[in-house]
């Protein structure tokens, strides 16, 4: 990696600021490397203070899987995947909610990147957690039923949320509660408020009543990192790793590019090796 470059950790369960790179230029095969194994290791990355154009984040996100279509955040007049700027405006409380991006298709996206593009003068900072430290926090008997569970996955909340009527019965899916990372093996409490909506093998009580300790689970400051955004910065995560949650606390816009990658369907602990 070059000299200059300084990955510097924000906390314990993850979360890295990166120095020294500027992502208007190619990447050498030397840093995108480097850049990857940091990737694995936090979940996240920041770079501060990029100026980008819409094919640069790109050009950068296929340094670690090529860029795709993805339903919440498509142009559908392109033939090619697509940042899109985004203003919230009043469905900023669709995103106020743990998630991980589109779990509710076969192969959810890998990753995801953000640019920002304008930000309010305060509030709107983004919300990261730690998936694989929220499964090591469980207790042996919790973690234990987690990896036995399959989880049923629904868009209908969060087309409720961004006050969208689908056309037909909203997309859905069913993966692994516990999810093996495909290069570090580490297992990760793979949680989505925002797209869970039962666990085939309970009852709608039990279901409900576990999304709700698992809710619980995820609020704890020890898993977590938080990004106060500044015009220009850059965020990175692995969505096989980590969850995110967007504060909807800010006056005026706030205007986020966004691009997300190709994906695999989750492996289950059984399914990914012992």
């Amino acid at each position: 990696m070059e000299e200059a470059v300084a990955i510097n950790p924000l906390g314990a369960a993850l979360g890295a600021v990166v120095e020294g790179v500027d992502l208007a230029r190619p990447l050498g095969a030397r840093l995108a490397s480097a850049l990857r194994a940091a990737l694995w290791e936090w979940g996240v990355l920041f770079f501060p203070g990029q100026s980008l154009e819409e094919a640069a984040l790109e050009a950068f996100l296929a340094h670690f899987a090529p860029p795709a279509p993805e339903p919440f955040a498509y142009a559908a007049s392109r033939d090619r995947p697509a940042a899109v700027t985004a203003d919230m405006g009043p469905t900023r409380c669709a995103t106020a909610v743990w998630h991980i991006d589109t779990t509710f298709v076969a192969a959810p996206p890998r990753y995801t990147a953000l640019h920002a593009v304008e930000v309010p003068p305060f509030g709107g900072d983004t919300c990261f957690v730690s998936l694989t430290a929220a499964y090591d926090a469980l207790s042996t008997p919790l973690r234990r039923l987690a990896e036995s569970l399959w989880a049923d996955h629904s868009a209908a909340a969060t087309l409720d949320r961004l006050g969208l009527a689908p056309r037909q019965a909203p997309p859905r899916a069913t993966h692994p509660l516990v999810r093996r990372h495909p290069e570090t093996g580490r297992r990760a409490l793979w949680f989505s408020e925002a797209g869970i909506v039962a666990f085939g093998a309970l009852s709608p009580l039990e279901s409900e009543h576990l999304i709700g300790l698992l809710r619980e689970h995820l609020k704890s400051p020890d898993l977590q990192v938080r990004w106060r955004w500044r015009a220009g910065d850059v965020a990175l995560w692995d969505n096989a790793a980590v969850a995110h949650y967007a504060v909807p606390d800010y006056p005026g816009r706030r205007i986020i590019r966004r691009v997300v990658s190709a994906g695999e369907a989750p492996l289950s602990p059984a399914e990914g090796g012992s």
